[in-house]
């Protein structure tokens, strides 16, 4: 059996995620993990299960994954549109490895910083990512403190050391850039330019010698 997991917490887009994975050409059941601003009433209408509402991130996913009578769990977000085929790739690869993530994840709204973040495969984007339940048991991500409202899988699985399997079938539109980018780029693009700046007075100098 094949357990979408969207984890919500208000999201506009949760009508248009939840469309996407109810119109997979792979069926799967579709749980959604709800936060205290989640839209009941379309989180009704499209799921197979509504999970009472948690106050974080991390403890409403994994209490929706432990709840799962599912082998293969593909983990969503809300902010995200899956392709028709999303699922159905996703179980391909998960027969052969234990932990896969979507190759292929487009912005919703391009902007450069979007599309250089979608090229970040190293990163477990937990809307990306798809697992057998009993590996996700058997690293013991369940028993990790999802205390911060913020923390999600990626923290677990990147202290595990993990490297998911890249699946460039699996395709998906999100939110990009995440805050996370946003800031890492806020913090350094100021010293990346200040150490730019001796070098591009030396390129003009020379390019002015040259005239």
């Amino acid at each position: 059996m094949i357990a979408c997991i969207v984890v919500d917490n208000g999201e506009p887009l949760l009508e248009q995620c939840l469309l996407s994975l109810r119109n997979q050409s792979l069926k799967a059941k579709i749980i959604v993990a709800s936060g205290p601003k989640t839209n009941f009433s379309i989180a009704k209408k499209y799921a197979d299960i509504v999970m009472p509402p948690e106050s974080g991130i991390g403890r409403a996913r994994v209490n929706a994954i432990l709840n799962a009578d599912a082998e293969y769990i593909i983990s969503c977000d809300s902010d995200t549109i899956y392709d028709s085929n999303y699922v159905k790739y996703a179980v391909d690869s998960l027969q052969r490895h234990e932990f896969v993530r979507a190759g292929s994840i487009c912005p919703l709204q391009g902007s450069i910083l979007a599309y250089i973040e979608s090229l970040a495969f190293t990163v477990p984007y937990e809307h990306a990512l798809a697992f057998r339940k009993s590996s996700f048991l058997k690293y013991g991500f369940h028993l990790e403190d999802y205390s911060n409202p913020r923390a999600d899988l990626y923290i677990p699985i990147t202290k595990k050391g993990i490297i998911p399997y890249l699946d460039f079938r699996m395709k998906l539109w999100t939110r990009l850039p995440t805050k996370f980018a946003v800031a890492l780029a806020g913090s350094h693009i100021p010293s990346l330019l200040a150490g730019m700046t001796p070098v591009a007075f030396s390129v003009v100098a020379v390019l002015s010698n040259l005239k």
